[in-house]
């Protein structure tokens, strides 16, 4: 994919299948760097999407497999990138903390899809650094953070409400 590093999809791409520049970019990679610069997730997602569509309809089931390793590395990029915030300080008596735990809840439970995405894919046992550490390790620990991004959503949600009074006035 470029030209001064290695081609880490060379040994899934047919020899034939390499660009005539000779910088060892195929038209597979082109293709996948064309979908990664869509400007949204959502773009970039159904781009890569009509991308293993056509590689497997023309009987690439390598190529397929490989769409699908750049699908999981971008869901992984993509919630590992999101800048989530606890919401532990946050005070449900002020409006504006209350305010800024309703954006941090949407943010935890974003994360937490985004992770299950990952999990129902099986991303752990199709991306190479996974399979290298251990794809049911990984997993596992996958399973154990996308729990913990679930109660840190509730937990947001918690303090998006006032406190209810009491019958004194008092919280």
């Amino acid at each position: 994919m470029y030209p001064d590093g290695p081609n880490i999809y060379a040994a899934w791409i047919a020899p034939n299948d390499t660009d005539p520049s000779g910088l060892g970019i195929t038209s597979i990679d082109t293709s996948i760097e064309e979908c990664i610069r869509n400007p949204t997730y959502a773009l970039q997602k159904e781009c890569l999407e009509l991308l293993a569509d056509t590689l497997s309809k023309g009987g690439q089931t390598k190529g397929k497999l490989l769409v699908e390793a750049v699908t999981c590395a971008l869901i992984h990029s993509h919630y590992s990138a999101m800048n989530c915030k606890e919401c532990r300080r946050l005070d449900p008596c002020k409006p504006k903390d209350r305010a800024e735990a309703v954006i941090q809840a949407a943010c935890w439970t974003a994360k937490a899809a985004e992770r299950q995405l990952y999990l129902t894919k099986r991303c752990d046992y199709i991306l190479l650094g996974s399979i290298k550490e251990g794809s049911a390790q990984k997993e596992k620990g996958h399973r154990i953070r996308q729990l913990l991004d679930s109660l840190k959503a509730g937990f947001c949600a918690n303090k998006t409400l006032p406190p209810v009074k009491n019958k004194r006035g008092n919280n």
